[in-house]
C-alpha cells in the first residue's frame, strides 16, 4: 500500500509543478511587449512623418504605410501613352486623354497617366 501513496503523492507533486508552470507562462503572456508610451510615441512618429516609413523599402512597412494612409483599398486606373516623337506629353493632350477615361469607365477614381518612350 505505501508504494501505491507514494506514487499519488509523487503524481500530486508533479501536477503542482505543472501548474506553477502553466500560472507563471499566463503571468508572462498579459504583459504587453512594449509599454504604452513607447507604442504611442512609435504611432506618432509615424503620423507625423509616413515617407520616412515608406523609405526603408520593406514591404510589410509599406503595406503598413498604405493600410494606415488610405482608409479604402486604393483603386487607380493607369494609362500608358506611347510617345515617338521629341515632345513630350502636353498638357491638353493629358486633359483629352483623363477626359476620355472618365467618360469610359464610370467608376475611376485615380488615374495615373505615364508617358512611355520606346526603346532606341
Amino acid at each position: 500500500m505505501p508504494s501505491v501513496i507514494s506514487t499519488y503523492e509523487e503524481r500530486v507533486r508533479k501536477l503542482e509543478d505543472e501548474k506553477l508552470l502553466v500560472k507563471d507562462r499566463m503571468a508572462n503572456l498579459a504583459r504587453p511587449a512594449s509599454s504604452f508610451e513607447y507604442t504611442l510615441r512609435t504611432a506618432l512618429d509615424f503620423l507625423a512623418d509616413p515617407p520616412n516609413l515608406w523609405s526603408t523599402g520593406r514591404p510589410t512597412d509599406r503595406r503598413a504605410v498604405l493600410k494606415l494612409t488610405f482608409v479604402d483599398r486604393l483603386q487607380y486606373d493607369s494609362v500608358y501613352d506611347i510617345k515617338t516623337g521629341r515632345r513630350g506629353l502636353s498638357t491638353r493632350r493629358s486633359a483629352e486623354i483623363v477626359g476620355t477615361v472618365f467618360k469610359r469607365y464610370r467608376g475611376t477614381n485615380r488615374i495615373i497617366l505615364i508617358e512611355t518612350r520606346p526603346a532606341r
